[in-house]
């Protein structure tokens, strides 16, 4: 029974078939309408022909509705049955035939387009499979076949080319089959979509000229080979193209690839001599790059795992950006003149997780903004590791900076933020040169060969919780700088000052601890009104707190404990009264078991000396030169008696106050 229903089926599909390809082309199409019942028709033909048992519609059905419109009488024999009846049929081949075929299935009817509705996506059949129309978004070819724009189909047909190709190549997967020597200034120029140019391993050679290959469309792929000798070896204009395993060489001043458009993608692109990738365009990713010298410009680009290595050319430079939204990441950048990436006039870029070495500088943003720099490693920079120019809102953080001479340099930036950076060995630590604003914060400083962190020339600035240990130099040094914060920052065995002013107004300093400092714990030179509360000194600072020509500055609740010599030191050059320290007010201030003086007044006036505790300091625990303007309610155990004007109004250290120093 089954052959018979399988011999009647053969028997329906071939007269059928003959039946539909002889009426459908004869029968004129007046409307809009009309032409979709036809696609409707067309599409219960392949439904039933796909599997007669399992149809939507009958034998029967599927008849009259052929003759319905395609009768032998004319167009629109209406047959036997009623109009609904027909709309009854249509409709159920439009809610359940063509929505079973799946891409694979075998065709009945190859090459025919099965047309586009809103019940399903169009389809084709092509080499005796049912394929999506590859140009539609939500399809795509089956593996091991490419898509021809103009048909719509996905193929395999392959073209080989055995020299080049000046002509615009048609849509086709071509392969080149030897080495190819370019006589013109173009050896292939694609200008169909969904063409692929798959070099096979093979070099395109020429001597300097324009471009190797030349694009001009969209969708194209060129891959696998070599090209050399050209000034710019693959030239691209358009969207959605694709250059992978492309090695360029012996062009020592071109160009590897020159993209100018949106959604490109350049992967696994070697460039031996000459520069790398330029894009000019939106949305493009660079992967697997070995070349320098590459150039973005545009917005929301993309360039990651790259090797970019200059050489120690004169003048090199890894990566340059400019635009807004920029991504560099994993990459590693080596042996640059200029800068591993200099981002210019760009906004709201991201670089992070690469590898700099050797590089003049790591990464220098210039004119830029909102951009993100974190999570980089780079070693050995001959100037800046991170470099910020009339840069402002950028975030510097989690970088690992070694060796080089500046780890992190601003100059004439502001509102940036520098966090929970490591500086090991550089020549300086953060600094910042008329630069304000800026926030820097939990960073480790180690081992630096110059001040930890310099201030100069710049305003409100918030150093905060830094930690800084073993600089040559000063720890923390502001020079010619106003109303900045140093707060909770840590100093440790400085060669220097801990932390030092110089011509420096209005600053605040507060919670700061300074241990083993060569030289004074904090250091206060030609600078005035400024409020030091809740600082420490302590531990084998050479001085304290040391104030020296210094006017109109506040200390509160400070201490200096275990220092080598004086706790509190306020002096100035001589003692004539436009040098002396004037208008200072000492206030609640603690110095314990200095090895010299507790509090020492040397060259001052007028300065205000209250509720201070001095004990246990050697050699003595509180002297003056003159008598301080306000003097009240301190507490020493021992007054110098080589200077006057500290022994009267005088309390003796108590059990409390002492025990309360040595903890």
């Amino acid at each position: 029974m089954k052959k018979i229903i399988l011999l009647l089926s053969l028997s329906l599909l071939l007269s059928t078939v003959v039946y539909a390809e002889k009426i459908f082309p004869n029968c004129p199409v007046e409307s809009d309408e009309e032409m979709e019942i036809q696609q409707i028709i067309g599409q219960g033909l392949f439904d039933y022909l796909k599997n007669p048992e399992e149809s939507s519609i009958t034998q029967d059905e599927l008849k009259d509705v052929i003759d319905f419109y395609f009768g032998s009488d004319s167009c629109y024999n209406k047959g036997s049955r009623t109009k609904a009846d027909y709309i009854a049929i249509l409709n159920k081949i439009r809610k359940v035939g063509f929505l079973n075929f799946q891409q694979g299935t075998t065709c009945a009817l190859k090459n025919t387009v099965v047309p586009n509705g809103t019940w399903h996506r169009e389809f084709i059949c092509i080499d005796g499979l049912m394929h999506p129309d590859c140009t539609n978004e939500s399809a795509s070819c089956p593996a091991g076949t490419l898509c021809n724009a103009t048909s719509g189909r996905c193929y395999q047909e392959e073209s080989y080319l055995y020299s080049c190709a000046n002509s615009t190549i048609e849509p086709n997967y071509y392969i080149l089959q030897n080495d190819v020597q370019a006589n013109e200034s173009t050896c292939f120029t694609l200008g169909a979509d969904h063409t692929v140019l798959d070099l096979n391993g093979f070099t395109i050679h020429t001597e300097e000229g324009a471009h190797a290959v030349q694009v001009n469309a969209q969708k194209v792929t060129i891959k696998n080979g070599g090209i050399s000798g050209f000034s710019s070896a693959i030239s691209v204009q358009g969207s959605q193209n694709v250059v992978d395993g492309v090695t360029v060489e012996q062009s020592s001043n071109g160009l590897a690839v020159d993209i100018n458009g949106n959604f490109n993608m350049v992967s696994s692109v070697t460039a031996e001599q000459g520069s790398g990738v330029r894009v000019t365009g939106n949305r493009n990713a660079i992967s697997g790059l070995v070349a320098s010298g590459n150039k973005i410009i545009g917005n929301n680009n993309w360039i990651k795992d790259s090797t970019i290595d200059g050489k120690n050319i004169a003048g090199s430079k890894g990566i340059y950006l400019t635009g807004t939204g920029n991504n560099v990441t994993d990459n590693t950048i080596s042996k640059h003149k200029a800068a591993g990436i200099h981002v210019f006039s760009s906004s709201k870029g991201y670089i992070k997780d690469n590898i700099f070495s050797s590089n003049y500088d790591g990464i220098y943003l210039q004119n830029s903004e909102h951009t993100i720099v974190t999570d980089n490693t780079i070693g050995s920079s001959s100037s800046k590791a991170i470099y910020l120019r009339s840069t402002k809102s950028a975030a510097v953080n989690r970088n690992t900076i070694n060796g080089g001479v500046h780890s992190i340099r601003l100059s004439h930036s502001d509102s940036n933020a520098m966090k929970h950076n490591t500086i090991i060995g550089s020549s300086y630590g953060p600094y910042l040169y008329r630069s304000d604003s800026n926030r820097v914060y939990y960073n480790d400083i180690t081992n630096v060969k110059n001040y930890g962190t310099y201030v100069k020339y710049s305003y409100r600035n918030y150093l905060f919780a830094n930690d800084i240990i073993n600089s040559k130099k000063e720890g923390i040094y502001l020079s010619r700088s106003h109303k900045n914060t140093l707060s909770s920052n840590d100093v440790e065995n400085s060669k220097s000052y801990g932390i030092r002013l110089s011509s420096s107004d209005s600053n605040k300093m507060r919670y700061n601890d300074v241990i083993k400092a060569k030289k004074s714990g904090y250091r206060l030179y030609d600078s005035d009104k400024n409020l030091l509360w809740r600082n420490d000194a302590v531990e084998g600072n050479s001085y304290g707190f040391y104030i020296y020509n210094s006017d109109k500055n506040k200390l509160s609740f400070d201490i200096a404990k275990r220092n080598k010599g004086r706790g509190f030191y306020l002096s100035s050059s001589s003692s004539s009264s436009y040098k002396v320290s004037k208008y200072n007010d000492l206030n609640r201030i603690r110095s314990y078991d200095n090895k010299y003086y507790g509090i020492f007044l040397r060259y001052h006036k007028y300065t205000k000396l209250r509720n201070t505790v001095s004990c246990g300091n050697k050699v003595a625990d509180l002297a003056c030169a003159h008598k301080p303007s306000t003097f009240s309610d301190n507490t020493a155990e021992k007054s110098s008696s080589a200077y006057g004007g500290c022994k009267k109004s005088v309390s003796k250290c108590s059990d409390v106050e002492y025990f309360y120093g040595r903890n």
